[in-house]
């Protein structure tokens, strides 16, 4: 499994994937929101791989009553599957949604049917370098595929690549 390590500190936050050589880092201080410590970290971790985050943290973390009841009592699990450029799902299963996220403005051009017919999502931005397109595939049945594609309106330009996900067993 590959891992993105962050050691966040008092005047810098410090990351390492599995696999790379040095770290990298970028200044953090006591005004350092949530907010822009994950947009620093999505940049200064631009083109590396990873499937799972650690973070260590000079300070107490303690759960909040809400999140051990939604998640450890629950057991809670998202109606959506996500896809990124360094998480390229290749399957879901049924029944859910699939959420692409991209790291600048995009139209996600997909097809449920071979390409017979298509729909176009616009990406939007939450605020945090991360930018989202929520695909209706929730209706979709085992052995269905979604191919989609990206324009980039920044760049005027597409992707050039057609990327495949199967609606089934994971």
């Amino acid at each position: 499994m590959l891992i993105l390590v962050i050691d966040v500190g008092g005047t810098e936050v410090k990351i390492l994937a599995t696999g790379q050589e040095s770290h990298r880092q970028f200044a953090s201080s006591s005004s350092l929101t949530a907010k822009q410590m994950v947009a620093g970290v999505l940049k200064t971790a631009a083109g590396w791989k990873y499937e799972a985050i650690s973070i260590g943290y000079p300070g107490p973390v303690r759960p909040a009553a809400q999140t051990v009841q939604r998640y450890l009592l629950d057991k809670t699990v998202s109606a959506r599957m996500v896809w990124r450029f360094n998480h390229k799902i290749r399957s879901m299963p049924a029944g859910k949604s699939l959420r692409v996220e991209t790291l600048a403005p995009a139209i996600i051009h997909y097809s449920v049917d071979d390409w017979k017919t298509s729909k176009d999502v616009k990406s939007r931005d939450v605020g945090l370098g991360i930018h989202i397109a929520d695909l209706a595939t929730q209706s979709l049945p085992d052995g269905k595929e979604i191919e989609f594609t990206f324009y980039w309106p920044g760049a005027g330009r597409w992707e050039g690549t057609d990327f495949i996900i199967r609606i089934g067993s994971l």
